[in-house]
């Protein structure tokens, strides 16, 4: 009757393992080889039904669908994660048990420049697999730089010359959430030309009648510009002259001049008042 051995190895690694058996028999040593093939499965993304676009706008949606297949020799498998990855940062997670399509939504606020998408399969290695070489999908993608737009307005909408401190400020906008710099330019009434500055607003006590010819110039972080030019007309303040004067036929009944300044109670008067005009 003859000798029988057991052992065992760990099976950690899919593929074929070679196995050398040694028997000592009578003194002597048998050696014989034996191919072992350890299945397992293999999780691929073999479908992606909506992959990222070539260029994206901050602050848009990213939409992605893909399919997960095993393609391995063993079909059940633990459960795994399906991860989305931004610039190689994790940004969502999906678990599966089985084959299955995956869908990712996500919120894409990252600036101005390219981006690595990548779709990742088993991203923790859950999976003891036949290959873990097929298990993600890269793309790239493009947010560009859209430019800003330039606006501004001023308070009081008729400042008077020398005597308003006129607030312009800028109320510009930029589609992307960027930082602005700003530049201001003036043409005065009389032809001189200046800056008011780079702030996003500021004051200033105009000294000329007439028309002011105000330019905003806006740069976004990323080299994008725009400009616009408004006229803010500045007047000289109204000077109301009034008096009250007696009504022509009740001065010349009784011989005083309307200008006089004794009045009557229940007497009619006449208001005559002269202003300033306007450029």
């Amino acid at each position: 009757m003859g000798d029988s051995a057991n052992s065992s190895f760990p099976a950690n690694i899919a593929g074929t393992w070679t196995i050398r058996a040694t028997v000592r028999i009578h003194g002597g040593r048998v050696q014989q080889l034996i191919n072992v093939t350890v299945n397992a499965p293999d999780i691929e993304i073999t479908e992606v039904s909506s992959p990222p676009p070539d260029s994206i706008h901050k602050g848009d949606t990213l939409q992605i669908r893909a399919y997960v297949d095993n393609i391995g020799g063993v079909q059940e498998t633990e459960p795994f994660d399906v991860e989305l990855r931004v610039d190689d940062t994790p940004v969502q997670s999906v678990e599966l048990d089985e084959p299955g399509w995956v869908e990712f939504s996500y919120l894409f606020n990252h600036d101005q420049g390219d981006h690595k998408i990548e779709i990742v399969a088993d991203a923790n290695n859950d999976v003891m697999e036949e290959s873990e070489d097929n298990n993600n999908r890269v793309f790239w993608t493009n947010v560009p730089n859209r430019e800003p737009e330039a606006n501004f307005e001023w308070t009081p909408g008729e400042p008077i010359v020398n005597e308003s401190n006129a607030r312009v400020y800028s109320t510009s906008t930029d589609p992307d959430g960027e930082e602005l710099s700003y530049q201001w330019e003036y043409t005065a009434p009389n032809g001189d030309t200046g800056t008011f500055g780079t702030s996003k607003e500021f004051r200033e006590l105009m000294e000329q009648i007439g028309d002011w010819e105000v330019t905003l110039h806006i740069e976004d972080e990323y080299g994008g510009t725009d400009s616009i030019t408004k006229t803010i007309t500045v007047y000289q303040k109204n000077e109301l002259n009034a008096q009250i004067l007696h009504t022509e036929e009740w001065a010349e009944e009784r011989g005083i001049s309307q200008s006089d300044p004794d009045f009557l109670a229940g007497e009619g008067f006449v208001v005559e008042a002269e202003t300033t005009e306007q450029p």
